[in-house]
């Protein structure tokens, strides 16, 4: 076999998946599953296995890294704004964001990056875990924490005691795709899998999700900094 399985986990889950990220191979398999059938599952479908890299791989290419210099745009809600740099500026504020660009009174590239995600961070736990609970008080569904993470690949996990989390990136894309990941998480109270119940009742509320899942799956790469 010339696939290299880099981590094995086994939990009570009903199903086998695998998948390609930051580049390694990661099979999540119920307990019932041994080893050797794993690796026979694995054998029996190279072809399609193998294209979880070449998918990666090709997004990858399509994310471009900030320099975090004058003029570079950055996402907020859906729309893009320029850092403006003024050094020496008379503010006690080393960030400003005055809804046209971001102001900052540094040049240096590791200190932009994080005032930026310090500012990404802090407008996140304001819309996002407000706009949680109003989504929560409209659908009747009770949640018992809003968190802002630095998550990397998930955008907003909802645990077994209905404990939600959101990614602080997901601040960057637009209201309606925001929406679509609070209700995505909210209807996970009801449904604690992808089960066709739970896309039933995502569809009741947001009768266009395929779209707004769309976007973010050929989106969501832009959405960092």
């Amino acid at each position: 076999m010339d696939i290299e399985i880099s981590h094995i986990y086994k939990s009570k889950r009903k199903t086998l998946s695998i998948s390609f990220k930051n580049g390694k191979y990661i099979i999540k398999a119920p307990y019932f599953l041994s080893d050797e059938q794993i690796y026979e599952f694995v054998e029996n479908n190279k072809e399609r296995i193998k294209r979880l890299k070449i998918k990666w791989l090709e997004h990858q290419k399509k994310i471009v890294k900030k320099e975090f210099v004058n003029g570079e745009k950055f996402l907020y809600l859906g729309s893009e704004y320029p850092l403006k740099i003024i050094e020496n500026a008379q503010s006690e504020k080393a960030l400003i964001f005055d809804k046209k660009s971001f102001i900052l009174n540094t040049s240096d590239p590791k200190v932009i990056r994080f005032l930026m995600e310090s500012f990404y961070i802090e407008t996140a736990k304001k819309y996002i875990c407000a706009r949680l609970n109003e989504l929560a008080e409209k659908l009747q569904l009770k949640y018992t924490k809003c968190g802002i993470t630095k998550a990397k690949t998930r955008w907003g996990p909802c645990s077994y005691k209905n404990s939600i989390n959101f990614s602080y990136k997901l601040i960057m894309a637009p209201p309606m795709i925001i929406d679509y990941v609070i209700i995505h998480e909210l209807v996970h109270i009801l449904h604690k899998n992808h089960s066709t119940e739970f896309w039933k009742s995502i569809e009741k509320i947001l009768p266009d999700y395929k779209e707004r899942k769309k976007w973010l799956k050929e989106n969501g790469g832009k959405l960092r900094i």
